[in-house]
């Protein structure tokens, strides 16, 4: 009875690790800025790890897709706000507001991992002074699987808020 019982549980462990490996995928709602603001805040973000890993050598690494995730699917998004870098745990990342109709959904753009743990206090950057707040109002959304070492997006929908 024994033998059979532990058979069985082996037997359902195989079927739960190919349930999870092969065909259970978790998918988070992914906002994605429009290209253009992608292109800018790539540019910020470099110079903001340049400036990190020029005190001290590889203490921060840069992370992509420069994309947020949402706990909910916005309804009638308006706009999309990027405010100036923070530090949170062991990330750099840009906090974002979206503008849906009579609610404001907040996330954050994870820039940069921090390989470091010295590397606790944000360090100005003066040339950005005057970049931040970022305002967008063509953004897309979609569900977003991490694959074989990929991102992937599935049902995107493209946003273009109203003056």
């Amino acid at each position: 009875m024994i033998e059979q019982n532990n058979n069985f549980k082996f037997f359902i462990g195989i079927i739960l690790h190919y349930f999870k490996e092969l065909l259970y995928t978790i998918f988070m709602l992914a906002l994605i800025p429009h290209k253009d603001t992608v292109n800018l805040l790539c540019n910020i973000s470099k110079k903001i790890l340049l400036e990190f890993n020029s005190r001290k050598k590889l203490s921060v690494f840069p992370v992509f897709p420069l994309w947020g995730f949402l706990d909910k699917d916005p309804v009638q998004p308006s706009l999309m706000t990027v405010y100036d870098y923070m530090i949170k745990e062991d990330k750099l990342m840009f906090p974002v507001e979206l503008v849906d109709k009579d609610e404001v959904l907040r996330t954050e753009i994870v820039f940069g991992k921090i390989n470091d743990p010295d590397v606790r206090e944000k360090i100005p950057v003066p040339e950005l002074n005057e970049q931040f707040p970022v305002f967008s109002r063509v953004f897309k959304t979609g569900n977003a699987v991490f694959e074989n070492n990929s991102w992937k997006l599935y049902d995107e929908k493209w946003f273009k808020g109203k003056n």
